[in-house]
């Protein structure tokens, strides 16, 4: 089978495509830079220059794939302030591969995430219409070309989704606020919760999806969970046993000027379960959970 692959060279997308080709898919990765490129060629995966953005490009590498599976978004734009924009991106990249598949029966698939749901399982919906809840804007778009003769779907990654190559910024951007503040903080009692998953069953999530979609009810999505909710508490008593300082609750009306740009997930529940994931692809989540990832950290 073709498949073509956006953001194929980041965490999961890497991934994906990793568990991909030895299974005899021939894929084409999406890249937007010289060093995407050659580290795609080095998975055996043929590059697509090009960023989500470029959708001419997208929409063409879509049509002629078997499946596409979307997982570029633009991440650095929540750095700044601008997830809106990011979602409008999203919004135009979905849009732009879906109408080229319009028809076809072919498969696609669409990242999403579990902050914002209202609800832990795998048939709660996104009412959010801002933050981090917008981005269930777009797996209502990509839901509505089911009935387009599309065969789409939306997986949802936990906020932790962690793997060896690279420290979650969720949780380095913690260890560093407690280097600097002297001690390891959460918000009011600490008792939200974040799932995540080590990276290699997450991607294999979407490998499975590609041949099992038909499996899945309408309006139903895939959660890629493994840890179906750590306390931030327990993340930062981890934290802080590391570092060697104390831990404390920062109020709710401190915790913007404490916590910067973590404030609103750390506000945030997202806890999740993936039982009918796991029925629906025979899916066995294995792998390191996160509070053992974070052994590995730098402190």
């Amino acid at each position: 089978m073709k498949v073509f692959v956006t953001g194929a060279s980041g965490l999961v997308g890497s991934e994906i495509v990793r568990q991909l080709v030895p299974q005899g898919h021939t894929v084409f990765g999406l890249a937007r830079s010289d060093a995407s490129a050659e580290k795609l060629k080095s998975l055996g995966v043929t590059p697509v220059r090009g960023q989500h953005t470029d959708l001419e490009v997208i929409a063409k590498a879509a049509s002629e794939a078997d499946a596409t599976i979307h997982c570029a978004f633009n991440h650095e734009a929540f750095a700044t302030g601008e997830y809106m924009l990011a979602i409008e991106q999203d919004k135009a990249a979905i849009t732009a591969m879906c109408d080229a598949l319009i028809g076809s029966g072919k498969t696609f698939i669409n990242t999403g995430g579990i902050f914002g749901a209202d609800g832990p399982d795998e048939f709660s919906g996104k009412p959010m219409i801002e933050g981090f809840g917008a981005r269930g804007l777009n797996e209502k778009l990509t839901t509505s070309y089911i009935d387009k003769g599309v065969r789409a779907l939306n997986v949802r990654l936990p906020p932790i989704t962690h793997g060896p190559a690279k420290e979650h910024p969720f949780i380095s951007g913690q260890i560093a606020i407690a280097k600097a503040k002297g001690f390891a903080g959460y918000v009011g009692e600490g008792k939200n919760v974040w799932s995540a998953c080590d990276v290699v069953p997450a991607a294999t999530v979407y490998v499975l999806a590609i041949d099992k979609s038909k499996a899945i009810p309408k309006g139903a999505v895939l959660h890629a969970v493994y840890d179906e909710g750590v306390p931030t508490k327990d993340i930062a008593e981890f934290i802080g046993n590391k570092l060697g300082v104390p831990v404390k609750s920062v109020s709710a009306d401190e915790a913007a000027a404490h916590f910067g740009f973590l404030t609103h997930m750390l506000k945030m529940s997202g806890g999740a379960t993936s039982a009918l994931t796991q029925e629906w692809l025979g899916w066995n989540p294995k792998g390191v959970k996160l509070l053992e990832r974070m052994e590995d950290y730098k402190y």
